[in-house]
């Protein structure tokens, strides 16, 4: 066969097939989806939080508040992962460039390759999957730790430094972990051919267009060199060198030892794209369901917002001053919970004294003929209900969700909102009051309250197995209520005797902290203070009403005006701003306007639920309630309806609107035991105390759990029969965790002077490294110390907001708030800041960076964005439709344009541009268009022509992903862990421990006897295996060939082709690296860090060379300072956070912080200026090179 001649090799490789576009596409997709449902759940929380706020009757201006108060944090943690994405990426980048360099793909060098040289791919799929899930655990956790909240009235403002917090360090550590994945490279393959007459150093010179092996792509054709010389050619083919790209999307990473040429580089042919469409499809799926479930946890987080109530610390109607405090909690299914109320005003009594109300001290009592019963709450409500005949079955329209049932010997509250029946019985016989006797769900838990023969409280006992013994003074009010078991206090009370009354002045309590109270001499609280700093002072007028509150720190000075005649309240905050509320004749809250004038109205119906709601701008949303006062229906300014069905316990049974049809069935004890959603069904079982046993989902695949006796977890098992084993304390505290394969991690609660409310004191891991933890008098975090002494230090100010942290390294960081107890400025070491500007109803309305530069934000009438002032005076403007869907964002040159379906579903994204900013003539530039199913699943989308559609199993995985290239098949185990992957005959098959973690990956051709048939020199395919140490960490990978047998051969044999081994200290950092050929160590890594977990040190050691020494310094900020390499001094400048100098390379930025100009000075040679262009929406469009080279990027409209 003759040769093809150079020109033809280039002419059929510029013809190859590429990904790339594909897996762009499917990555938009994700992105847009996730996007979508996060902003979608973020708004639908908030708003839902809002509407029920709306809904209650106990406090008019706690709507605003506890919709920011909710909505917050939310925003808090969204910046904070934006913030620590950047810083996380940054950091990623640093990682790789300094002791990662062994690992990192080669970018392009002067080095020829030759044929024999290796080539790698990234992890990029790894490290997306890597930074996904870890940012995902990593948010959590910080913002669970470092600042949980205290106060009852104010852990809102804790929760939102936790979110931002968390947020913070969820984004760093997925930033992180998806710069290192897309630059540590792996061993894939080497180069199979090259010249047939030019050599270099004994080998055949590699060029463009020759093939090589590459494990991840082993199909036919070979995958094959696309980059090259601009230059320098061998046989009229461009010369490869180390660092070019092959088609497959492979780097060469080694070259020629002896021999260097230029460094121009141009691409020949198509290259994919880093990760597969397969990898692709599931990084974007795995983000799709990352978003359902922070969905799915933030209806949660409204759900348990709305479950605690709203009120306001004033109710700005009447001028009370309300306080809710939680003072133990047992988190049993049926939940033994101690919780208080403060009444304001009115003087009522119970266990706790006058004007507290406590949930043990709920009542009932019938008027002097037994014709009505008066039911006294725990929060003060006191609903009336007739009882002429029994047995009772009857509401209060006003309180809907209380029923009263049962007889005057035995009566009984059900409970809508938390499924739960308060039994009361006489004190004595014939006795008008009714006390409670016990509390139980419909599943048979019980809560039991005994009496001594004088009528006090002497124990209650839950069925679960724990019981508390309560002494009660001679008055009947409770001292102390202890544990049976061995007899340590859990709470105490002291009080102080003002005539015929007792106020409750101390609240101890074990896990709860400490409070202190005292009162005026009418009786009411007029200050409360904890063991931290926090002491919040109340004024009162002649009335009784709360006019003015305050702290010596400036937080909540806060003014109450009253004006009775027009039921009118005015409130101003602590900055000065100023709500004006009006109120009906029962003061419940009927108008708003906010302190810029925005205006909000409620209308309600004779049992005071409201039934519309007007916002600013004129928008009504109507809701419709049945008898009992329950939602039926709530319909939008622009028509969508919402509608629910409730079975006669309250529980849903149905529920429509325009996306979603979903039906509910419970069984006897209103466990839900079937659930379908958009034709998708699910099943629930339980234990006989309503623990949930077991699920069986659309595809028929099970989960299990198991508890003992005290309802604790024991167990879980998922689809695919891994069982995990958990350990509780006798408070339901976890204490320990041991996965399938038998590693375990434990959690202690050491209680002591640096721990008094007994929070975890340590985390032991499962190699015996310890993280521990000390708090302050208030149980915030104040010393966090990692397994190798790594030691982080906090301080919280009043009401548990984060004032400052300090790490091993001195940095600071100390935190400003403003009178309503917003984040105003960072500050961290060097004087630098970050600063928060907010309008007057409290929206964020701009910000200045480390650097200074300023981003302005301006709202539309309801508060939406509608324009984002950029340093450098430039606007995005952003247009919406009638449903508040984004329609356009307008840059100066560019436009953004998404289109919606009626299910607020995106089906276009189009970009356009201008030559003529003045003009505004745009041409379409991009366009994608998106389909959907009927349970909202994209099934297709086109991109200028190129089409992709995609298939799902019926537990919504996707399964196929179908191009005009062929077709690509995605097999999962019942868990959903990928088990194998197929695409045009080919095969990847992946083999897991019984923890789930992968221990094989394997390459199969799918017509095994074809493929032998026509490789008959090498039947060799591609393998690695892989084990992992105590903690789950990767310990040794054996990448090597096995020899298929084929139908002629009884069995199949495999060759290691060497080993890599890791080694890892107790805080999780790696400590060293070792590449093993089959005989020796060829090449070894070691490394050390300081106690910012900063490499400090990295030493290499070759086997066939000199060692090599890398040593680095850091500025307080963790900022490289100097870095010495093999003796080479290097050092670094910065300017703020950006990097100015670093080596021979100074660095000039624009307004917007982008940088526009790098320029090389090396000594003795000429400067090298690199130059950088950048559109409206910061995408990088132009680079110019020293050698006068331009590359242009086009982007589409994601």
């Amino acid at each position: 066969m003759t040769e093809k001649s150079a020109q033809e090799k280039l002419a059929e490789l510029d013809q190859r097939d590429s990904n790339a576009e594909t897996v762009e596409n499917i990555a938009t997709t994700g992105h847009v989806a996730s996007v979508g449902i996060t902003v979608v759940s973020m708004v639908g929380a908030t708003a839902k939080v809002g509407l029920a706020a709306a809904a209650a009757k106990t406090c008019a201006a706690g709507i605003a508040k506890a919709v920011a108060g909710f909505g917050g944090p939310l925003v808090a943690g969204l910046a904070g992962g934006m913030l620590g994405g950047w810083l996380g990426t940054k950091a990623g980048d640093w990682f790789m460039d300094t002791w990662g360099k062994d690992h990192a793909v080669s970018g392009p060098t002067d080095i020829p390759a030759c044929v024999g040289h290796h080539i790698v791919h990234n992890n990029s799929f790894l490290g997306a999957i890597g930074g996904l899930i870890g940012g995902l655990i990593v948010g959590i956790a910080v913002g669970a730790l470092v600042v949980a909240t205290g106060g009852a009235a104010l852990g809102v403002l804790a929760a939102t430094v936790a979110a931002g917090a968390g947020g913070l360090a969820g984004g760093f550590v997925g930033g992180a972990a998806m710069a290192i994945g897309s630059r540590w490279a792996s061993d894939t393959g080497e180069i199979h051919e090259g010249s047939p007459n030019v050599t270099f150093e004994g080998k055949a010179v590699a060029r463009v267009t020759d093939p090589v092996i590459c494990s991840d792509d082993p199909g036919e054709p070979l995958p094959q060199i696309a980059e090259g010389s601009k230059i320098i050619s061998v046989n009229s083919l461009p010369l490869a060198r180390k660092g070019h790209k092959i088609t497959c999307s492979a780097v060469i990473q080694d070259g020629c030892k002896t021999i260097t040429a230029d460094k121009t580089t141009g691409q020949y042919g198509p290259i994919n794209a880093d990760m597969s469409v397969t990898e692709q499809s599931i990084v974007s799926g795995l983000e799709v369901l990352t978003a359902l479930w922070g969905a799915k946890q933030l209806n949660r987080a409204a759900n348990e917002r709305i479950s605690q109530g709203f009120s306001d610390p004033v109710d700005a109607g009447t001028g009370e001053y309300l306080d809710y405090r939680t003072d133990f909690h047992w988190p049993h299914i049926l939940p033994l919970t101690l919780k208080r109320a403060y009444t304001g005003r009115h003087t009522v009594s119970g266990f706790l004294g006058t004007r507290w109300l406590c949930n043990w001290s709920q009542y009932l009592e019938f008027d002097s003929d037994g014709q009505n019963v008066t039911y006294f709450d725990a929060e003060g409500l006191c609903p009336a209900y007739s009882t002429v005949q029994e047995p009772y079955n009857c509401r209060n329209l006003l309180v809907p969700h209380y029923r009263l049932t049962g007889n005057r010997r035995r009566a009984v509250i059900f409970d809508e909102h938390t499924q739960q029946g308060y039994i009361f019985t006489p004190v004595s016989p014939g006795a008008r009051r009714l006390r409670l006797s016990a509390i139980k769900d419909r599943n048979r838990n019980e809560i039991r309250f005994l009496y001594n023969g004088v009528g006090h409280l002497t124990n209650v006992e839950h069925s679960g197995g724990l019981r508390l013994r309560v002494m009660c003074g001679p008055e009947g009010l409770i001292y102390r209520v202890s544990d049976e078991a061995d007899g340590s206090e859990l709470v105490r009370y002291d009080y102080t005797h003002h005539g015929d009354e007792w106020w409750l002045r101390d609240a101890q309590t074990r896990f709860n902290g400490t409070l202190h109270y005292t009162y005026t001499e009418q009786g009411w609280l007029n200050s409360w203070r904890d063991n931290g700093p926090t002491h919040f002072h109340l004024r009162y007028d002649d009335e009784g009403r709360v006019v003015a509150t305050g702290t010596e720190e400036g937080l909540y000075n806060d003014t109450f005006r009253y004006f009775p005649a027009e039921r009118k309240t005015e409130y101003t905050d602590a900055t000065g701003a100023v709500t004006t509320l009006w109120f009906d004749e029962t003061w419940l809250l009927i108008k708003q306007r906010d302190p810029l004038g925005r205006i909000t109205e409620w209308g309600r119906d004779e049992y005071d639920h409201p039934v519309s709601i007007r916002q600013p701008g004129g928008r009504v949303t109507q809701i419709k309630r049945d008898y009992a006062g329950r939602i039926l229906s709530e319909t939008d300014a622009d028509g969508r309806k919402r509608e629910w069905q409730r079975d006669a316990f309250g529980q849903i049974t149905a529920y429509r609107d325009h996306r979603t049809t979903a039906a509910y069935r419970y069984n006897s004890e209103g466990n839900l035991v079937h659930r379908e959603v958009n034709d998708q069904k699910w099943q629930y079982r339980y234990t006989e105390d309503g623990q949930i046993k077991e699920v069986i989902y659309p595809d028929g695949s099970r989960e299990q759990w198991a508890y003992n006796a005290q309802g604790s977890l024991t167990a879980h098992t998922d689809a695919a029969g891994r069982t995990t084993h958990y350990a509780e304390d006798r408070w339901l505290r976890l204490t320990g965790v041991t996965d399938a394969e038998g590693r375990s991690t434990h959690w202690q609660y050491r209680p002591g002077e640096s721990n008094p409310h007994e929070k975890v004191s340590a985390v032991i891991r499962a190699d015996g490294g310890a993280e521990t933890f000390r708090y302050d008098g208030e149980g915030k975090i104040a010393v966090h110390t990692g397994a190798m002494g790594q030691t982080t230090r906090y301080r919280h100010g009043a009401f548990d907001l984060l004032r400052e942290v300090e790490d091993a390294g001195g940095q600071r960081i100390v935190c400003d708030y403003d009178g309503a107890a917003r984040l105003t400025q960072l500050t961290r070491s060097g004087n630098q800041r970050w600063r928060l500007y907010y309008d007057a109803a409290g929206q964020l309305a701009g910000e200045d960076d480390w650097s200074g530069r300023r981003t302005v934000y301006r709202r539309d009438e309801q508060g939406r964005l509608a324009e984002k002032v950029r340093p450098d005076g430039s606007v995005w403007r952003y247009a919406r439709d009638e449903f508040g869907r984004v329609t356009t964002i307008t840059g100066e040159r560019q436009q953004l344009r998404y289109g919606w379906d009626r299910y607020d579903r995106m089906v276009s994204a189009e970009v356009y541009e201008c030559n003529d900013a003045t003009q505004k003539d745009y041409t379409l530039t991009s366009r994608i268009t998106l389909e959907w199913d009927d349970r909202h699943r994209l099934v297709a989308e086109e991109q200028d022509g190129q089409r992709t559609e995609y298939r799902y199993d019926e537990a919504g995985r996707l399964t196929g992903t179908k191009t005009a290239d062929g077709e690509t098949q995605r097999e999962y185990d019942a868990s959903g862990v990928l088990t194998a992957y197929r695409s045009n005959g080919h095969r990847m098959e992946f083999g897991h421990t019984r923890a789930g973690q992968e221990r094989s990956c394997r390459y199969r051709p799918e017509d095994e006897e074809s493929w032998l048939a026509q490789t008959p020199l090498n039947h060799a395919v591609y393998i690695q295996e892989q084990g992992h140490d105590a903690c789950g960490r990767t310990a040794w990978q054996r990448p090597g060939a096995e020899r298929l047998a084929g139908s002629h051969e009884s069995v199949a044999s495999w060759r290691p082709l060497g080993e890599h081994r890791y080694a890892w200290d107790k805080s999780g950092r790696l400590t060293g690296h070792e590449v093993w050929s089959k005989t020796r160590s060829e090449q070894e890594t070691r490394y050390r860090y300081d106690n910012r977990d900063q490499i400090t040190s990295v030493l290499r050691l070759n086997a066939d060379g000199p060692a090599q020494e890398e040593r680095y310094r850091y500025t307080v900020n963790e900022q490289i300072a100097e870095s010495r390499i093999n003796g080479i001094l290097s050092q670094h400048d910065y300017r703020n956070e950006c990097v100015t100098q670093a080596g021979d390379s100074r660095y000039e930025y624009d307004a917007c912080g982008r940088v526009i100009k790098r320029t090389e000075q090396k000594r003795g040679f000429r400067p090298q200026e690199w130059r950088y262009r950048w559109d409206d929406f910061d995408r990088l469009r132009e680079v110019k090179t020293p050698d006068g080279e331009v590359w242009q990027y086009r982007y589409d409209a994601f």
